[in-house]
């Protein structure tokens, strides 16, 4: 329970700043992804976006599927109304919402969706797809 708890903590920490220091979050974010052997996957969202809200209510807001998340990954939710989230939209060539990029702890983009399809496509086409399937979207999405 204290390995869900934890994550979630971060989650929430992350959210209710007001994006106010994002950037040092995020490096936060790889250094905890290198010490617990994880990836990072960045969300990106805006206000008004109805298929985040949806992602959040289906994947967020459910323990049981955040301890699939939090297994081998650290999750972040990026506003994109705030300048440093409008900065990160561009360094990584956000194109559209919600946009998912998966990394690893060097900060190599693994892989990379836009849009929202269910949770068993999110966990196991996403988060634990195979090498051709990453390696197809970020063709599609440019890495």
């Amino acid at each position: 329970m204290k390995k869900i708890i934890i994550p979630l903590l971060m989650f929430v920490a992350i959210c209710s700043n007001a994006q106010d220091g994002i950037k040092a979050t995020v490096e936060k974010a790889f250094e905890t992804a290198a010490k617990e052997d994880k990836k990072v996957v960045l969300y990106f969202t805006i206000t008004g976006c109805v298929p985040c809200k949806v992602f959040e209510k289906a994947v967020m807001e459910k323990t049981s599927v955040m301890e699939k998340v939090n297994k081998d990954h650290i999750l972040l939710k990026i506003s994109a109304d705030y300048p440093e989230g409008k900065d990160l939209c561009k360094k990584y060539k956000v194109g559209g919402f919600p946009f998912y990029i998966e990394m690893d702890e060097e900060k190599k983009i693994l892989n990379k969706w836009v849009g929202w399809r269910s949770v068993d496509h999110f966990i196991n086409t996403f988060l634990n797809g195979t090498e051709e399937q990453k390696a197809k979207n970020l063709k599609i999405l440019g890495a």
